[in-house]
């Protein structure tokens, strides 16, 4: 009996970090594959799957009641209504801000999307990258490096950015400047993730709006890009 219990304890203890190990090499594997079979064409199904089996399996490991070095992990709670409030506000602050710091300011040239694409690219940004990218970078994976490191106040914060940028690297063909801006944008997004309007935090309605609203706009959705002549650009 004794020894059933201490397999129990150590595989407890271990299954975090099989958790976290796992993670990391799907994030591998999916760049790896980008790389080799990617053609321009649109998302594989397999980058697809990924983008989808990652933050469930994520989502769903730790709704587990488990204890990890001690302490039960835990997940922010946010009620739907209050989740979609705080993303439309995510949305159109980011919308504004790219338009203006992006695209008057800086001059940034956005993209141009043919017409025919419009709603699928809509439906994609808003309901798939969005959302699996949130629910991975800004909800999950610093809730596991929070627990991992409980002394270190920046350190979950700098890891959970750097495993996004590093998750964009095969889109941004290993070019370092746009891997460095993903890891901006994602401790921004991290740092408005815990900030809190009302005693509440802006949440993961707040980042996954300006995560769309972010990707729309680049891609020329929401920037006048939107071109009627048939075909790709």
């Amino acid at each position: 009996m004794e020894a059933t219990e201490k397999v129990e304890k150590a595989a407890k203890r271990m299954l975090p970090e099989f958790s976290a190990l796992g993670f990391m090499m799907s994030l591998i594997i999916a760049q790896l594959y980008y790389y080799v079979n990617f053609q321009g064409e649109g998302f594989s199904r397999e980058i697809a799957l990924a983008y989808i089996i990652i933050p469930v399996a994520l989502l769903a490991y730790y709704s587990m009641d488990h204890q990890l070095y001690g302490r039960k992990v835990t997940l922010d709670k946010f009620p739907l209504t209050r989740t979609i409030f705080h993303g439309l506000i995510g949305f159109m602050v980011t919308w504004v801000f790219m338009l203006w710091v992006y695209g008057y300011l800086l001059g940034v040239q956005f993209s141009e999307i043919p017409a025919t694409a419009v709603w699928g690219t809509v439906l994609t940004q808003v309901l798939f990258v969005a959302c699996s990218e949130e629910l991975a970078f800004r909800y999950i994976v610093p809730a596991y490096l929070k627990e991992k490191f409980p002394r270190a106040k920046f350190i979950p914060y700098l890891l959970a950015a750097a495993s996004f940028a590093f998750f964009h690297s095969a889109a941004y063909d290993g070019n370092y400047r746009s891997m460095g801006l993903a890891f901006l944008v994602g401790l921004v997004w991290l740092f408005l993730y815990n900030i809190k309007l009302d005693g509440h935090k802006l949440g993961l309605g707040f980042t996954i709006g300006s995560h769309a609203a972010y990707n729309l706009t680049l891609v020329g959705v929401l920037s006048g890009g939107i071109s009627l002549i048939s075909g790709g650009i």
